[in-house]
């Protein structure tokens, strides 16, 4: 599996357990309604949008339904973006963890400065005018 893609894995991984721990977590309201009055209880996700045809029923309106579920639409919201951050910290983490590959000579090439020792490269074809200058440094140690 490519390590790019294990990373992604990664991300969804901690996405996903984010939203299922604020999923079963008891922070969301259930509402139950009786002939004389409507409850909010503390309860999951799921009772929650268990209870949301009944709701709808026994509410009638959509505006009055909105503004009864409106904490609820405030902490889905709420952890939609902690899923997002926690996912993308998720795979950025993942990525940092992978081991770098050297890609290329133990000696790597960089464009030239004035605080580096230079050589001069002639091409066989064009002479002086299509050299490239380059230094060459050693590859420093982690």
């Amino acid at each position: 599996m490519p390590s790019q893609m294990r990373d992604v894995i990664w991300g969804a991984g901690a996405a996903t357990g984010v939203l299922l721990v604020g999923s079963l977590l008891p922070i969301w309201r259930a509402w139950y309604f009786s002939s004389w009055e409507g409850v909010g209880y503390p309860a999951t996700l799921w009772e929650a949008l268990a209870q949301l045809p009944a709701n709808a029923r026994d509410v009638g309106s959509t505006s009055a339904l909105c503004d009864l579920h409106l904490g609820n639409l405030i902490q889905g919201g709420i952890l939609q973006v902690m899923a997002l951050v926690i996912g993308v910290g998720g795979y950025r983490l993942a990525a940092a963890r992978q081991p770098k590959r050297c890609v290329g000579p133990a000696m790597r090439m960089t464009a030239a400065s004035e605080t580096e020792p230079a050589t001069t490269r002639v091409s066989p074809h064009g002479g002086e005018q299509d050299a490239e200058r380059v230094a060459i440094t050693e590859r420093p140690r982690d």
